[in-house]
């Protein structure tokens, strides 16, 4: 994926994240999943080669909320998303040029009774 940012634009980029959902047909909604199955991700992500989050610092980038109110989806069964779980970096700017940013991350317990795993890169263009 190709992104362009602005001069002196901060991000924000979710390397991986769960949603939980409330449900419109009496199924009781998601429970938090355990800290541990985002605490022990097989995650790598690197800006220009440079390693930002590894296995080794994972948990500085872990957070967890509910939402109040919660966000409406109402697409039945589901009514709203009720909460938050994920692993995601705030940046300063970047220098004026172009960045390649890898992702690799795969969860080493099940979420949702299942794996995800991502192998994303991007391409970043920070604006002169």
């Amino acid at each position: 994926m190709d992104v362009t940012l602005n001069n002196d634009q901060s991000f924000v980029l979710p390397l991986w994240v769960l949603l939980g959902t409330s449900y419109t047909d009496g199924t009781p909604p998601d429970p938090f999943v355990p800290d541990s199955v985002l605490q022990t991700l097989d995650i790598s992500f690197t800006i220009d080669g440079a390693t930002v989050v590894n296995g080794r610092n994972v948990a500085n980038y872990y957070s967890k909320f509910g939402f109040d109110p919660a966000i409406p989806i109402n697409s039945a069964p589901v009514d709203s998303v009720i909460w938050f779980q994920g692993i995601g970096i705030t940046h300063a700017p970047l220098r004026p040029g172009t960045h390649t940013f890898a992702l690799h991350a795969k969860n080493t317990q099940a979420a949702f009774g299942g794996f995800f795993e991502y192998n994303n890169t991007w391409t970043v263009t920070a604006l002169p």
